[in-house]
């Protein structure tokens, strides 16, 4: 190979390896800006959330008149300042609202930990479903005695009402009632009606629906 063809080669070398430097470069420019936007974002993310919260304890000590010591004592002692506001409302000291706390995250987890029908009903996600299920029970039973029951009409936030007694957690049955149902009679007259639904909590189903009208 000659001089002149050495350097040719080299030179369309040198201008090929140029150019997928460039590609590879282009190619990866939009990860590039995208990696950075992302951490850009998570570095005024975590800034501004330190904000709201040193804004939130200025208007605290403003308005409440108190120290920045206690409140920091508060918000160790409670967990948090907000904490410390519930406790304050339920008459609980910081060892009280620890064990109220620690037992209402136990009754989210699992129904069989909740401590009564409350409590159940106000803090295990469960209890959604179970509303809604015996919904579903009450239109199915609707559309097998259509002649009798016709198509329900339920309020908004169906099944929201409940028993103090027997205890739910205990027996494994609960009973969700609505009410203020509307069902159509044998005359084909809309007719108030009280729907009792008995749902077994162990087996996760509905055992049985009894509709009584007003």
């Amino acid at each position: 190979m000659t001089l002149a063809m050495r350097k040719r080669f080299s030179f369309e070398l040198r201008k090929r390896f140029s150019f997928e430097w460039i590609d590879v470069v282009a190619a990866s420019a939009p990860i590039l800006v995208g990696g950075c936007i992302y951490l850009i974002f998570v570095m005024l993310a975590g800034g501004s959330a330190q904000d709201r919260v040193d804004d939130k304890k200025a208007r605290v000590l403003t308005t409440e008149g108190i120290s920045e010591t206690t409140y920091d004592s508060l918000a160790r002692d409670f967990g948090s300042y907000d904490d410390y506001k519930r406790a304050l409302e339920k008459g609980m000291n910081a060892r009280q609202y620890a064990k109220y706390r620690s037992q209402k995250e136990a009754c989210i987890r699992d129904w069989s930990s909740c401590s009564d029908n409350a409590q159940l009903v106000d803090d295990w996600p469960g209890w959604a479903r179970v509303k809604a299920e015996c919904k579903v029970a009450a239109d199915e039973l609707a559309a097998s005695d259509r002649a009798r029951h016709g198509d329900p009409q339920w309020p908004w936030l169906a099944f929201s009402s409940f028993l103090k007694a027997p205890d739910y957690v205990k027996t494994g049955s609960a009973i969700a009632i609505e009410p203020d149902a509307k069902f159509m009679n044998g005359a084909n007259a809309s007719v108030g009606a009280r729907v009792v639904c008995h749902y077994d909590l162990k087996a996760s189903r509905v055992q049985n629906i009894i509709v009584v009208e007003r």
